[in-house]
C-alpha cells in the first residue's frame, strides 16, 4: 500500500514539475525580438507623428515605419496617420510620381485607411506597359502593389511590361540602365504574386536570381556582384523575406548551414532593439529606422501592403484570457507539486 501511495505522490510531483516546465517558456516569450524592434522604432516618432532621421525623405521613412508597426501587430499613432494624410510634405511627396504616391498609398492601406485619391492618380498615370513618371521597375512594382492593395485593377499591359523589363539574369533593376538588384526584384515579385502571377516563369526566374544573390550567412545584400558589397544587409534581407512570403515559399529551404534568413536578420539586432544596416553598423551599435521598419515586415512574414497579423498577434482581451489560463495552470502545477512532496515525505 505504501509503495502505491509513494507512486501516486511521485506522479503528482512529476505532473506539477511538467506543468511548470510547459508554462515557464510561455511567459518568457513575451519580450520577443519583434516586440523589441517595434518598441525601438516607435520611440523614434517625432512629436508631430512623423519619422525623420535626417537622411531619408520623412514621408518615405514614415510610410515604411507605419508598415513596420502594422506588421508587428501595433496600431500606428493617430498623429502619424494624420501627418501622412494632411501634411504639406506628404502632398509634395505624392506629386513626385506614381512610385512615391504608391508608397504613401501602401502605408495608408496597411493602416486600414483610404488611399482612393492616390490610387486614382496612379491609375491616370498608366500608359502602355508602364506608368508615366516612374524611374524604373521599383516604382512600377510599387504602383501595382498599391492598386491591388486598394482593390483596383491593374492593366494587363502594365503587368506584361513589368515582365518584359526583367533582365536576362532574372532580376529587375531600380532604374533603366542599371543592373538588377535584390531590392527591386523582391518588390517586383511581390507585385507579381499580388497580381496572380506568382507561379509564372518570370516569378520563378526572379526567385532563381535571388538564390544566386544569397550570401553564405543566409542573408542578402543589394547586389553581391558589386565590389563594394561584401556581406548581407538587413534592408535587403527583410525585403527578400517579404517576397518569399508573398510567393508562399518556405524560407527554411533557403537556410545556409542551419541558419535561416530570419535567423541571419535577427543577428543584426542591436541591444537597443532596433536593427543595424549591416555588421559594421552592428559593431558600433547603430540602429537604423528604415532598416528596422523594413526588417519588421520581413521578420513577421508580411508583404506589401501589410496586413495586420490577427492570428499571430492576439488581441488585448485574448492575451488577458491567455494570462488567466496560464496563471491557473501554474497554480495547479504548484499545488500538484506540493501534494506530491507531502505524500512522499509522509509515506517514506
Amino acid at each position: 500500500m505504501g509503495g502505491r501511495i509513494r507512486l501516486i505522490g511521485a506522479l503528482a510531483l512529476a505532473l506539477g514539475l511538467g506543468l511548470l516546465l510547459v508554462a515557464g517558456p510561455a511567459t518568457a516569450q513575451g519580450d520577443s525580438s519583434v516586440d523589441r524592434a517595434r518598441q525601438w522604432l516607435e520611440q523614434q516618432r517625432k512629436p508631430d507623428g512623423s519619422f525623420d532621421d535626417g537622411v531619408f525623405n520623412p514621408v518615405d521613412l514614415t510610410s515604411n515605419a507605419v508598415m513596420g508597426e502594422v506588421a508587428a501587430g501595433s496600431t500606428p499613432a493617430q498623429a502619424t496617420l494624420t501627418w501622412l494624410r494632411g501634411s504639406s510634405a506628404s502632398a509634395a511627396y505624392a506629386k513626385k510620381g506614381p512610385g512615391a504616391a504608391a508608397k504613401l498609398a501602401l502605408a495608408l492601406e496597411s493602416a486600414g485607411g483610404d488611399a482612393g485619391a492616390l490610387l486614382t492618380t496612379i491609375e491616370q498615370a498608366a500608359s502602355g506597359g508602364s506608368f508615366t513618371g516612374v524611374a524604373g521597375d521599383y516604382d512600377v512594382a510599387l504602383a501595382v502593389l498599391a492598386l491591388r492593395g486598394g482593390g483596383r485593377n491593374v492593366p494587363a499591359a502594365v503587368l506584361d511590361g513589368l515582365v518584359a523589363s526583367q533582365q536576362a539574369d532574372g532580376g529587375w533593376a531600380f532604374a533603366k540602365g542599371q543592373p538588377a538588384d535584390t531590392n527591386t526584384t523582391a518588390v517586383a515579385l511581390m507585385a507579381m504574386a499580388r497580381s496572380g502571377r506568382g507561379d509564372s516563369l518570370a516569378a520563378r526566374r526572379g526567385v532563381a536570381f535571388l538564390d544566386g544573390q544569397q550570401f553564405d550567412s543566409a542573408g542578402w545584400g543589394y547586389d553581391r556582384r558589386s565590389k563594394d558589397i561584401k556581406s548581407m544587409d538587413a534592408n535587403s534581407t527583410g525585403l527578400v523575406l517579404s517576397a518569399l512570403s508573398a510567393l508562399g515559399i518556405d524560407q527554411q529551404g533557403k537556410a545556409k548551414s542551419g541558419v535561416t534568413p530570419r535567423d541571419a536578420l535577427l543577428r543584426l539586432q542591436t541591444p537597443s532593439g532596433g536593427l543595424a544596416f549591416d555588421a559594421g553598423k552592428l559593431e558600433s551599435g547603430t540602429a537604423d529606422q528604415l532598416t528596422t521598419a523594413q526588417a519588421l515586415v520581413g521578420l513577421t512574414g508580411g508583404s506589401l501592403p501589410v496586413q495586420r497579423p490577427f492570428a499571430s498577434k492576439p488581441s488585448v482581451q485574448a492575451n488577458h484570457t491567455f494570462q488567466i489560463v496560464l496563471a491557473t495552470l501554474v497554480a495547479v502545477a504548484v499545488l500538484a507539486a506540493g501534494v506530491g512532496v507531502l505524500v512522499i515525505r509522509r509515506r517514506s
